[in-house]
Parts: C-alpha cells; structure tokens; sequence
C-alpha cells in the first residue's frame, strides 16, 4: 500500500513539473502613443507655392503576445492610428483632352488659385508581428518586433477649398468658351467643401518597434517604446492623375493624384500583464 502511495506522489510530482516546464505566457497590454503621421502623395507640378505637412495626434491601443518561449513569440492587437495632413498651394493650371455632352473632343482648361486641403483619416491597424525578447534581469527587458499590419479605415475625411475656373478649348473652330455654366464653363467658383475620401477597404502595412520593459512586480509590467509603421498599398482608391479638380465645384484629394502612402512614427507608453496558462 505504501508502495502504491508512494508510485503515486512520484507520478504526481512529474506531473506538475511537466506542466511547469509546459507553462505558457500571453502578456496583455494597453498603451497610449504620441504620434507624427505624414501622407505621402505626388503634389502636381503645377501647383506653385506648395506645401505639405503632417501632425501629431494621439492614439491608444490593445496589445497581445504570445511567447513560445522565454525570448520569440508572436504580438498583434487593436490600435487607433490617426493622420491629420495639410496640403496648400498658390496656383495651379492643367489642361486635358475631354467630351462634351454632344460628344466632341475639345481641351479643358482649369485654372486654380489658394488651393488648401485638411485630410484626417483614423484606422485600426490589426498587426501580426514576430517578436524578440531580451532580460537584462529580473526587473528590465528589452524587446522588439516588426513585421505586417492591415490598416482598416473608420473616418476618411478631408476638406477642400480653392477658386477653381473652367474653360474649354475646341481646335476644330479655334474657340475658347467661358463663363458659360450650362457647358460646364464657369469662372472663379468657390469650394469649401467637406468629403469623403474613397480607400479601400484594407490597407496593407508593415511596422516595427523597439522599447523597454520594467518589472512593477511578478505579473505586471511599464512598457515605454519608439515604433514606426508605413503603408505598402494605397489608401486611395481611386487614381485621378490629370487634375485636381475636373467638373465644376469638384475636387480631387492630393491622395488620388498618385501614391497615397502613409507613415507614422510614434513614441508609447503602457502597462501589460502577463497571464499563465
């Protein structure tokens, strides 16, 4: 009997060292960031006096990882990313081959002056990162990831403004129309407008982080890093190289005049809590 008692503690002991040594970790983190987001796009050539420039914003977000042991494991999470851009110029001319409503080719002539547009987009970014994990000690650790990231647009906003004048050039007859709006002639017509930028519904991204980790004690964590994200797909979704703005009172975001690519570099702060299991 005491034999079997004793097979039994043996048997026992084994057991729990070997889901000891089989223990896994998932650290949950919540953080917020300060970030500089810039939009990259091709500003025409024509636009004289041009000027393009990004922001801070602030962003949050959710964060797991997975450790497949005490240093690799694999991190994603939820995150609020923002981009505020302003893009200006003085004036701007284009001109491009067009129909008319009774089907004749002719050249549409736009000209434009005090061009201004705020562009504010904010997306989750869903990353699905590989990640590195040194400790120095017990009490700090560094640690670092990269890898790839889907971008999902939840505000796509921008405004628009500009005085915008529309004519059209027939070479057949050699004449310049203006000023006639029913013909989609018209002159100095102001924008002011609010719209909707058309992105996709995804938007691939890759990213990467380094930072540091200090114990608070056994299970929680101060997290501090510098981390930086680009897109590798557009966010526009439609490309309308040729003019900014077409039809009378239209106008085109600089995303759609050709690239559309966004980054973001940021500087974070959090806590994360490791959970066994």
């Amino acid at each position: 009997m005491r034999r079997i008692e004793f097979l039994l503690t043996i048997g026992l002991l084994i057991l729990l060292s070997s889901n000891a040594r089989s223990q896994h970790v998932i650290s949950v983190g919540l953080d917020l960031t300060a970030g500089y987001s810039t939009a990259t796009s091709k500003i025409p050539n024509a636009l004289t006096e041009s000027s393009s420039k990004g922001g801070i914003v602030p962003d949050f977000g959710v964060s797991f990882n997975y450790f497949l042991n005490k240093t690799f494991g694999f991190s994603s999470g939820i995150r609020l990313i923002s981009f505020n851009q302003t893009t200006s110029g003085k004036e701007y001319y284009t001109a491009f081959d067009a129909t008319d409503t009774e089907n004749q080719p002719y050249e549409r002539r736009v000209w434009a002056k005090d061009i201004s547009e705020k562009l504010s987009l904010h997306l989750v970014n869903i990353p699905l990162h590989f990640f590195y994990k040194y400790s120095f000690n017990r009490n700090m650790a560094l640690f670092a990831d990269a890898g790839p990231g889907i971008f999902i647009p939840v505000v796509r906003n921008y405004s628009a403004s500009g005085v915008f004048t529309y004519k059209g050039y027939y070479p057949d007859t050699h004449a310049l129309l203006y000023d006639i709006p029913v013909y989609g002639f018209s002159s100095n017509v102001v924008v002011d407008s609010k719209l909707t930028l058309k992105a996709p519904l995804a938007i691939l991204n890759v990213g990467a982080s380094v930072g540091f980790a200090f114990a608070m004690n056994r299970y929680y964590n101060f997290v501090a890093s510098v981390g930086y994200i680009r897109t590798v797909t557009p966010v526009a979704k439609n490309i309308t190289p040729h003019t900014i703005s077409n039809e009378i009172g239209s106008f085109n975001s600089f995303l759609n005049n050709g690239g559309g690519y966004l980054s973001n570099f940021s500087v974070s702060i959090g806590i994360t809590k490791d959970i066994l299991f």
